[in-house]
């Protein structure tokens, strides 16, 4: 069930409204021909401006990522195993400690002082999470060959 609230805005009387008469209507045809001209440029200007911008901003930006690997540097040595280009970043995120318990099932404890250990300037409250990615290209083994994944 939908509850429709009044609205704070008066509501206008429609039978009080006039429409604007036919002189208002048709100003632009009563201004002079240069005051027409410098906004009608404007105008026109402003929208070549805009599609120039769109234009450009498309070309810039690749709608998909590129591959920019080099090709495999060990296949030709060794083409009896399976050999491939493998490209890993990692990086540690801080998280506050209540969301990490949020996640980390109650019977597994949270070693503090472990990772403490290792990292003794990591934020007080705080909980590293490690994300990895990795991206791997052109996988190969004799004639046989893997597309890119990440």
């Amino acid at each position: 069930m939908v509850t429709i609230l009044p609205s704070l805005w008066p509501c206008p009387d429609l039978k009080k409204i006039s429409l604007p008469s036919r002189d208002n209507l048709s100003s632009w045809l009563n201004m002079p021909l240069s005051n027409y001209l410098v906004q009608a440029s404007i105008a026109v200007l402003l929208v070549i401006f805009g599609i120039q911008m769109q234009t450009t901003a498309a070309q810039a930006t690749p709608l998909t990522c590129t591959n920019v690997d080099q090709p495999n540097p060990i296949f030709s040595q060794y083409p009896n195993n399976a050999t491939g280009l493998l490209n890993v970043t990692m990086v540690i995120i801080p998280i506050p400690m209540t969301t990490a318990r949020q996640i980390i099932p109650q019977q597994y404890g949270i070693l503090e002082g472990a990772y403490r250990a290792l990292m003794p300037n990591f934020p007080a409250d705080m909980y590293p999470v490690v994300v990895q990615a990795g991206h791997d290209h052109d996988i190969r083994f004799q004639d046989f060959g893997i597309p890119d994944f990440s």
